[in-house]
Formats: structure tokens, sequence, C-alpha cells
């Protein structure tokens, strides 16, 4: 300092971080305000990495990687972890630091998501990695980001995702199951013969199924038609003859609160460009709270049904005449007369009782599965080894199905263990639709059940799962009334005859063969129209009267006495 001057003193402490004077004897350390500006600010960054380190949410951890002989990486040591790190693992820092991974937690180096590999390549070629793994050791899920601040260390950022994941699993869960009931109810509802229809609250059909469209000429894709302009486009009749206004469309009532049971309409529909009789159920359909957000409409063609009803009254008519006209016989044949007009009544009581039935039909989903008036249930088929059905077990059944079986607390159960001498007819039936897929409609006999069925089968879910949906008919006191009577006609001594409303001839007796087409066989004749078989007979009175108890539905005593 003696051989200095100040201002030569100044300038070495300003060109200097730090400057050794030796004063009066001394050594003394001056140290530049730069220098001491630079310490403080790396005093505050390191105070503000420590609090960011601290508080930060994600675990954060800081290790060095350790290799074999081989340069293999076998562990690693924990070298500092944050709050959130302690947090998220429920490890104690005082018991990890400078510690081992293999010694903290034993069995990690056998873990399937083989962390120290993951981890030591990131160590070694500072190349940095991002994954979710499911840490099993420690029960949780983890979102992981791995980086290397210098060859051989990484550190660990992560967080927590266990619940997350529970959250994914329980949403994925509950959206597969409203899948398989959406599924289910709606193969429910398009292998209905009926038509289904759904309105929302704008007044517009947004759904349909295939009956509906199919009646109307709409293609599948056809999901919002508006309701009024559809109404007013239709030619629709009430049961009078007279013509159904719009706004008592059965949808727009159901929309506006009203229940409809069985309205009979008379519509030309599309589809077939006739004049058709239909029978309509309609009711609201409201959300959890009680709001009606749209309707849904059931509606069956009833026009056959009609026609039939037609039919069977006519012959009600024409039998009530044999059997007063034959009143004046022998007991017996008075008493096979009184046979055939209570098979007639009964005849007509079992049309109205099932009419009545099968028109009964609530609107919504599950209402619909307990109430229609079929037999319902589905099944999952039971195959052998080689692949060959040999059982099924039932998985639900409706309300129908017990009546329409006599087979009590079979859900669960199988079809063997119920009936044990059940036709293999029926399992390789069920067995073919579960493996290809394809539905089939059939009539056959249950003869262990002591039954006749009508039937339709159809794949239900995924194709790998082997499930039948089975919509079915007890058509059994049918087939024995048509025994019943063929075997009174077959057995009578008089002639008889049976025509439908158009004149085509539908059954005939021996006797009546005989007298009026003695060179031809029953199979000969059933099925044709009387001016196919007697061209003549047109020009007759005969005939006249024919067409007159058609039109009026009076018999008289004349037709009687020719046909005998």
């Amino acid at each position: 300092l003696d051989k200095c001057n100040a201002e030569e003193v100044i300038d070495v402490v300003k060109n200097h971080q730090f400057a050794l004077i030796k004063r009066e004897g001394e050594w003394v350390l001056i140290e530049s305000n730069e220098q001491k500006e630079a310490l403080a600010a790396l005093r505050v960054s390191e105070e503000n990495y420590r609090g960011l380190f601290t508080s930060m949410s994600d675990g954060f951890a800081y290790h060095q990687m350790i290799y074999d002989e081989s340069g293999k990486p076998v562990d690693y040591v924990f070298l500092d972890v944050n709050d959130a790190f302690i947090d998220q693992t429920g490890l104690i820092r005082d018991a990890i630091l400078g510690r081992r991974v293999t010694e903290v937690i034993p069995g990690i180096e056998n873990d399937p998501n083989n962390l120290i590999e993951l981890y030591g390549k990131t160590a070694k070629t500072g190349e940095p990695v991002r994954r979710e793994i499911y840490f099993e050791l420690l029960h949780r899920w983890y979102s992981i980001f791995a980086y290397s601040p210098r060859r051989d260390y990484f550190i660990a950022i992560f967080s927590d995702v266990s619940e997350r994941k529970r959250t994914e699993a329980e949403a994925k869960r509950l959206s597969d199951a409203v899948k398989l009931e959406k599924d289910r109810l709606s193969a429910l509802v398009n292998s209905i013969q009926d038509e289904v229809w759904f309105a929302d609250l704008d007044k517009r059909f947004t759904l349909a199924n295939p009956s509906a469209l199919k009646e109307f000429g709409l293609a599948s894709g056809d999901s919002d038609i508006d309701v009024e302009k559809l109404a007013q486009d239709l030619e629709v009749y009430r049961p009078d003859g007279s013509p159904r206004p719009v706004e008592e469309a059965p949808p727009l009532r159901a929309i506006r609160g009203e229940v409809i049971r069985r309205q009979e309409e008379v519509v030309r529909t599309p589809g077939s460009g006739e004049l058709r009789n239909r029978d309509v159920s309609a009711a609201p359909v409201r959300d959890t709270d009680g709001r009606i957000i749209g309707s849904v409409s059931v509606v069956r063609d009833i026009t056959d049904l009609k026609k039939a009803e037609r039919e069977i009254h006519a012959s009600n008519e024409e039998l009530s005449a044999i059997n007063e006209e034959l009143a004046a016989t022998e007991e017996e044949l008075r008493a096979s007369n009184e046979h055939v007009q209570n098979y007639a009544n009964n005849l007509e009581r079992i049309v109205n009782e099932r009419t009545k039935e099968l028109l009964e039909r609530e609107g919504q989903y599950r209402i619909l599965f307990d109430s229609i008036d079929e037999g319902f249930c589905t099944i999952e088929m039971i195959f052998d080894p080689n692949g060959n059905p040999v059982d099924y077990r039932f998985l639900e059944v409706n309300a129908s199905f017990e009546q329409q079986t006599g087979l009590h607390d079979s859900k669960g159960k199988s079809m063997r263990s119920l009936v044990p001498d059940h036709e293999a007819f029926w399992f390789e039936t069920y067995g073919k639709v579960a493996k290809t897929g394809e539905p089939v409609r059939f009539t056959n006999e249950a003869k262990a059940l002591n039954r006749w069925y009508d039937v339709y089968a159809f794949p239900v879910g995924e194709e790998d799962v082997k499930k039948v949906g089975i919509l079915f008919n007890d058509i059994s006191e049918k087939r024995r009334l048509e025994e019943r009577l063929r075997k009174f006609m077959d057995a009578s001594t008089d002639s008889m005859v049976i025509y439908d409303g158009e004149l085509y001839l539908r059954d005939i007796n021996e006797a009546a063969l005989k007298i009026f087409f003695p060179h031809l066989k029953r199979e000969d004749v059933v099925g044709k129209s009387i001016l196919e078989l007697a061209p003549s007979i047109e020009r007759t009175e005969r005939y006249a009267n024919y067409r007159k108890v058609l039109e009026n539905g009076v018999g008289f005593t004349t037709v009687l006495q020719l046909i005998l």
C-alpha cells in the first residue's frame, strides 16, 4: 500500500473480484462491489429455488445412478427429496436420504416397470422420459417425468394419479354398463313387430324401430321427423270414418301429459298404400324429477285381426244357422252341433282375450319389457368341448314367461335342470342363432312341456357372448281347437264348407266333397276361389246370396239347403 497511491488501489479493486493488500504490516482482503452483489443475488436465487423445491405439489427427487462392472444400471441413491415426495410415497426422509433404492424399497429390482433400467438410460444418455405406471410395491399410480441435469444423475418429478385412475376406471365401467343396457333394450325394441315411436318436446320423432320405418317407407337414418307434418300428410280416420284432426295424434297428446290406451285408427300408410286398421297406445316419458321430456307410442297393425274377427263372426252366424236347421234331427247330431257352437264361442272368446292382451302396451323401455304379453327371455348357450350346443341358462325372463311355459324360478337355471327331456331341436336351433348371429322364426312343439310355440329368436350382445333373445307365444290351445274342428268336420255326415271373406274355400269335409266335387281331393280345392271351382255359379241366385251374407252379415236358409 505504501508503494501505491489511492487511485492505483481503487483501480486494482475495481478490476478484480478480490484484492489482497498489506497495510501497516497486516494483510487485508478487499472485496469488489460487483462480487458482493453477485453473492447476494446467488443467495436470493438459492432461497427462491429452495422455496419452489419445498412448496411444489409434485414429488421431486434427486438421485445418483449406480452401475455394475459392465456399466449396467443396478441401483440408485436418494440425494434429496421435497415434502411432496414424502406425502405421495409414504416414505420417511431421514430413512431414505443417502441410501440405495433397493434398501428403501426391497424388491424394486423385480418390478415389472423396470424403473432402475428406465432411469439408468436417462442418467446415462440425458434423454428425458415421461410415463404413467402402476407401482405395485406402493399400491399407487404415478405420472413420472425424469431428466438428467448431468451424467449419471437424474431428477424424477412425479404426481400420484391413483384417484384419477380410479375415477377413469369407474367412468369406463359405468359407460360400458350403460352401453350394454342400451344395446340390450335396443335389441328388444328392434325385435318387436309392433311399431315403436319416440318423440321429444320439439314434436319431432327422434327414434323409430325398423317396423315403424318400414311401414312409413323411411330410411334407418331418418331420425328427425316432424310429428305434426307427418300427421298432416297422412290420411287418418277415426273408427266411425270421420277424419282425425292433427291435434288428436296420440304422440302429441302424450307430450301434453295424456295417456292413450288402445285407440283405434284407420291410416293409409306409405309402406302399403292401403287403408290399415291400427291400434295405438301412447304415454308421456318423464325424467327422474317427473318432468315430461317426450312421449313413446306403440302401434300394432290389426287389419288382419279385424278381418279374422269378421270371418269368425260370419262363421259363427253360419254355424248358428246350421245348428238351428239340424235341431229336429237325432240327439247325437244335435249334441255335435252344440259342440261346434261351443267351440265357435270359445274360439271367439280366446281371440278377443288374446287381442286385448296383445294391445296392452306401455311406452317406456323397461315397462315394455315386463308388460308385453308374449313370453320373453334371454339365454346363454352352453356348448360342449366340440362346440355342440348341449344346454342353455336363463339370464332374464319377463312376467309372461312363467305363464306360457309353466316353469317357475327359472332365472339363473339351465333348461336341462328344469326339463331333462327337452328335445334336442331347441338346443340346436338356439345354438345356431348364437353361432351365426342370424335370427330365426319358427313354429314347433315342445313335447316335454306339452305345448306348441310360435317363436322368434335373435342374437343379443357381442358375437363372442353367445346370448340369444327369445320372443314366443303359446299357441297350444289354438292347435287343439283347430284339430278338434277338423275331427268334427271329418266325423260329420252333413256337408260342411268354410269360405273366407273373398269366397276362397278354406276347408271342406268328405260329405261335402262327395256332393260338390266327387272327382277331386281335398287338397285340390282348398285355397281356390268359388269362381275357379264352379265358374257358372256367378250367374246363380246362390252366388248372389253368398255375396249378401258377406256384405250384410245376415244368413239365409236357402244357402244352407243348397249346401246340404
